[in-house]
């Protein structure tokens, strides 16, 4: 550095910028005259805007008199003093500009304009739209601002009669003047001699500063090398200073990755997956000693049912520079299958290569194994351990809606449970299914449906004589079967339905069962007979109800409290859709929504609940919840007019809307994007029935939705430890996801305790109160 700072060097620049310099002052002073056009064109009109901000202000005193008309005054009218202030301005500025209000038809003759004013008024006649006039005389620059007369000059200069009463006693002219006349200019001259001599000074300024400029900047140079030595000793004194602070840095880095190493399974490979270095709880959980761990390949502890291709993936990742997150399952050394969480990454030098993998993981054993315990409960009746409904149709989904099914209800089981009591029929149940179980295991599988009935499945791999043959083998057998609940031996028998080989197959199974218990038979096979006899019969009565409760203004809503059991009080209601008849009862949605979904009949139900319940709660202080289904969420005329309800209700934030859970949803982007709709509302989403139908947590994360409202069929029997255990594992879920649980169907006081024990938000049911037309 030092040579570089050479004498040579020192004398060479000042040379050049001497020679800078000069040019630089050859082209300011050719520069000059177009500088002193612009400076005296933009004073002049930084004047004019002050004057004639100055001039209206004062018009304006006088118009809406605060400063009044009269003989005093007068001379403070633009008019009178522009001349006086003009002149003393001319007088006391320092290039000796005059500024003036003239005109070719003045009545004072010092507010006269002379020959170049007369010219701009004269140019401002012929151009009406020009306001400025900028010209060079030979000793001046002139500029003028065009004066035309505005309405507010007609109050004093139009028709003499309209003229203030002063103005009409002091004058007998100056009057009659039109709108947009021009009367005259504001004058503004300044003079080229002092601007001349003003710039030259500033080029005079500027030659002596750029040479002085040049003895400081050798001055500077010699200085700045003296301080580069200077910086060269404070550098290598700051150099040390942050080496320390590194140091410092590196340790508390290292109390980091001691903390992270603690509370993570930490492992470090090479770049052929072969372990490097393995942390405390990484040979903790694996079983295996530091020394049988390292040089190892770190599949070694890996899973047989964790495929290869999984850890192709992972190194597939991390060798395009990637980091891996995923789940992983270990084969411990003592045979213990772990589940873990991993988040892998690798390991850069300075010049972004890799240079090794390091790997933190987390067990989340417990934590699958309770989510695949809750998997389980979901599919599996909690009396009998039997498969339930859920099970039952994702069965005939697999085998695309085809096979043997038979329905087998217990007849008369309602009069059992009443004259037994509760008790027994739990314990019948749990022996019926035994024994079917036992009949039936070698040619279909068994499940428990709601209430007292149950179902019998196989697939197409038996024919249906066969199946046929051997469910009434089996009625038989159970027909003449004594079953012991407890104190008691009962006889039983069943009523069967069955169907094989349809589409719709628990459909038309149900119609088989029903036909069996209306026509008193042990087993009737479906056939298209039953169908048109018992269900288009009953269509045909549907539709008859509908298309009149419609014509008739019959689609009423009932009101069905849900209680807060946390705040101990009702704040939000269920719209519920029911039908008046002539006598005045309400019949449930049982008897009319199936029907009206098949004729086309339901969006105008729908739309009618919910013109209805908004209307209802427009002026009351209760969140409101109305039931939708699928078929009204994939309308777009529905949709349209919930958007159309929400823009115009003043508390949208009140609205819930139930989606019915026991449909099956089967396009999720359309679904996400009206709850994403009614949601930029401030509307709230409900799944209505969870845990009866299509029920499962990737449904309800799908949804994103505000509350869960837990199904009848497991708060019924929520004193048994199996409900109260799937109850439980539902609450918990939803508290980590910030959703509400409320729960149907409670009707006694025990129910509601244990409920709110297990955490559940809120309860509804017919001890909260029955639905009614009336809130409570």
């Amino acid at each position: 550095m030092d040579r570089f700072f050479k004498k040579d060097i020192l004398y060479f620049i000042p040379v050049i910028f001497i020679i800078v310099a000069v040019i630089r002052a050859v082209i300011t002073y050719n520069d000059m005259e177009a500088q002193e056009y612009n400076f005296a064109k933009s004073e002049a009109e930084v004047l004019n805007a002050f004057m004639m901000t100055h001039r209206r202000y004062y018009q304006h005193l006088y118009i809406s008199h605060v400063i009044p008309l009269n003989e005093k005054t007068l001379q403070g009218l633009p008019a009178f003093s522009s001349s006086l202030i003009s002149s003393r301005f001319s007088e006391r500025n320092a290039l000796g500009i005059t500024i003036k209000t003239v005109s070719d038809r003045a009545r004072n003759f010092k507010n006269s304009a002379d020959k170049d004013e007369n010219e701009a008024i004269e140019y401002f006649r012929k151009n009406l739209t020009a306001e400025n006039y900028f010209t060079s005389r030979e000793d001046y620059y002139q500029f003028a601002n065009v004066l035309k007369i505005e309405q507010k000059c007609l109050q004093c200069h139009g028709s003499r009669e309209a003229a203030p009463v002063y103005i009409r006693e002091k004058y007998t002219m100056a009057y009659d003047y039109v709108l947009g006349d021009v009367r005259g200019i504001v004058s503004i001259k300044i003079p080229k001699e002092n601007l001349n001599s003003y710039f030259f000074k500033q080029f005079l300024h500027s030659i002596i500063y750029d040479f002085v400029l040049l003895a400081l900047l050798f001055v500077l140079l010699n200085y700045v090398v003296r301080r580069f030595r200077k910086n060269n000793l404070e550098l290598e004194q700051k150099v040390s200073e942050k080496t320390r602070e590194i140091s410092t840095n590196n340790a508390v880095l290292q109390s980091y990755i001691k903390t992270l190493d603690r509370a993570s399974i930490i492992s470090k490979t090479d770049l052929n997956g072969v372990l490097t270095y393995v942390n405390t709880a990484f040979i903790q959980k694996s079983g295996y000693s530091e020394e049988e761990l390292i040089g190892q390949p770190l599949t070694m502890i890996c899973h047989p049912d964790t495929m290869d291709f999984v850890y192709e993936e992972i190194l597939d990742a991390l060798k395009s520079k990637k980091g891996f997150y995923g789940t992983v399952n270990w084969l411990t050394k003592d045979q213990r299958k772990l589940t873990l969480q991993i988040s892998a990454l690798p390991i850069l030098d300075e010049n972004g290569e890799i240079i090794e993998y390091i790997a933190a993981r987390q067990d989340i054993t417990e934590l699958t194994k309770s989510k695949e315990e809750l998997k389980m409960a979901l599919f599996t009746d909690a009396l009998t351990g039997l498969p339930n409904r859920y099970h039952l149709l994702r069965m005939i989904e697999k085998h695309h809606k085809r096979g043997n099914l038979a329905l087998v209800n217990i007849d008369n089981f309602k009069e059992i449970n009443d004259f037994y009591g509760h008790n027994v029929g739990d314990r019948l149940l749990v022996e019926v299914a035994d024994t079917l179980n036992d009949l039936c295991i070698h040619f279909a599988m068994i499940f428990k449906l709601p209430s007292d009935e149950f179902a019998l499945f196989s697939d197409r791999s038996i024919s249906s004589e066969l199946f046929q043959m051997n469910v009434r083998t089996m009625l038989t057998k159970v027909s003449s079967k004594m079953f012991d609940a407890g104190e008691y031996a009962i006889y039983i028998s069943f009523g069967c339905g069955i169907a094989s080989g349809y589409d719709e197959l628990l459909i038309k199974a149900d119609m088989a069962l029903k036909s069996a218990k209306s026509e008193k038979k042990h087993l009737v096979v479906y056939d298209r007979d039953i169908d048109t006899s018992i269900e288009i019969a009953r269509n045909l009565e549907g539709i008859s109800i509908l298309k009149k409760a419609i014509e008739k203004d019959k689609l009423v809503p009932l009101f069905q409290p849900i209680y807060n059991l946390k705040d101990e009080r009702v704040d939000k209601y269920e719209c519920l859709a029911r039908i008046e008849d002539d006598y005045g009862y309400y019949l449930s949605p049982a008897s009319f929504l199936e029907i009206a979904k098949r004729s086309k009949l339901y969006p105008h139900i729908s739309r009618s609940m919910i013109a209805k319940s908004f209307a209802y709660f427009e002026d009351k202080n209760y969140e409101f919840a109305i039931n939708l289904s699928i078929q009204d969420v994939f309308d777009s005329a529905t949709v349209e007019f919930i958007k159309s309800k929400l823009e115009s209700f003043k508390d949208s934030h009140r609205v819930i809307f139930e989606i019915t859970e026991n449909e099956k949803i089967e396009n999720y982007a359309a679904m996400k994007a009206f709850v994403t709709t009614v949601k930029s509302y401030g509307a709230k989403i409900a799944i209505d029935d969870f845990g009866s139908g299509y029920a499962n947590f990737e449904h309800i994360l799908e949804l994103d939705a505000d509350y869960i409202k837990i199904d009848a069929s497991l708060v019924k029997k929520i004193d048994d430890e199996h409900s109260r255990i799937l109850v439980q594992g539902i609450v918990d879920f939803c508290k980590r996801l910030n959703i509400k649980t409320i729960a149907e169907y409670v009707e006694t006081a025990k129910s509601m305790e244990t409920l709110r024990e297990i955490g559940v938000d809120y309860v509804q049911g017919y001890l909260i109160g029955k639905p009614s037309v009336k809130l409570l």
